[in-house]
């Protein structure tokens, strides 16, 4: 059930893109000070609509899983 949740949770799509952005870049992180600097340049470029829209579809999310009954669910 933990997979089910964490489609309900919208900090995984936050993470998901910061991962992209992070290893799309010219010169990868390699080590633990360069990827905390990578992550943190990315962080401050995701743009606010990304937040704003993941925040706003929960209320999608919930009733999805609601109609399935907790199953899996297209996010």
């Amino acid at each position: 059930m933990a997979s089910a949740f964490s489609r309900l949770n919208p900090i995984e799509n936050v993470w998901d893109a910061l991962g992209r952005q992070v290893a799309g870049r010219n010169y990868p992180p390699t080590n633990k000070n360069t990827l905390i600097r990578a992550l943190t340049e990315e962080w401050d470029k995701l743009p606010q609509q990304l937040l704003d829209n993941v925040v706003q579809s929960m209320v999608r999310r919930v009733e999805c899983c609601i109609t399935l009954h907790g199953g899996h669910i297209p996010y």
